[in-house]
């Protein structure tokens, strides 16, 4: 299965209690990124680590925007 890996801008982090912070990040490379509920992105982080892909499910609804 191949995958397609796009560049990503994190844009907001809110501490939501102190062990949950929520992640805004925003694809400059598309105007949408509609996705369904239940859908997960796949993050490649730039950290020297065993593991730098990480799975994290999409917790908000899709606003029709580049926005997630």
């Amino acid at each position: 299965m191949a995958y397609t890996f796009y560049t990503s801008e994190v844009i907001d982090i809110v501490q939501v209690t102190p062990m949950v912070k929520r992640f805004f990040f925003r694809i400059p490379e598309m105007e949408n990124f509609n996705f369904a509920p239940g859908q997960f992105v796949q993050l490649d982080l730039p950290i020297v680590s065993k593991i730098t892909t990480r799975s994290y499910s999409i917790a908000s609804a899709s606003t029709g925007n580049n926005i997630l």
